[in-house]
């Protein structure tokens, strides 16, 4: 039997985490495969984690993200949730952030350049600073809007 959560009904906590992290979707009960639909692939989490570890193979996944003009998305949601833990930390590794940037400044292309100069200046944060220094000195605004 499929049924909505309500308020009279207790939500599971699986539900009601996805509820506060996805508050403009309507999330029911747990095993309601009434949600059909394309999934969110990937979700900010997983990317967040991947933007995170940053290995070889994280960095192939990132590089595939970004060809997809479909996936941009869900690429700046993982990349603002990677900021806000990096932001939350108890030891900010500024270099690493600055080494994103840095990266992804390189590699990605003219489409997301200003998206995630914004991203960048969406707060004061020393981990925000960071990456957006990383993103500077890539230069990759710079060729993606080239001055006349």
């Amino acid at each position: 039997m499929k049924a909505v959560a309500s308020a009279a009904e207790p939500m599971s906590v699986v539900a009601h985490r996805r509820r506060l992290a996805y508050p403009h979707k309507d999330i029911q009960c747990e095993g309601d495969d009434s949600m059909s639909g394309p999934a969110a692939f990937p979700d900010r989490d997983s990317t967040a984690a991947k933007l995170s570890s940053f290995g070889d193979t994280d960095q192939a996944f990132i590089r595939l993200l970004m060809e997809n003009p479909e996936q941009d998305e869900n690429l700046l949601e993982g990349l603002y949730r990677h900021l806000d833990v990096a932001a939350e930390a108890r030891f900010l590794n500024s270099l690493k952030l600055e080494k994103l940037g840095e990266w992804l400044g390189n590699e990605a292309p003219p489409r997301l350049q200003m998206r995630f100069m914004e991203a960048a200046r969406s707060s004061q944060h020393p981990a925000y600073q960071a990456f957006r220094a990383g993103l500077n000195k890539s230069g990759g605004l710079q060729r993606a809007f080239p001055k006349v």
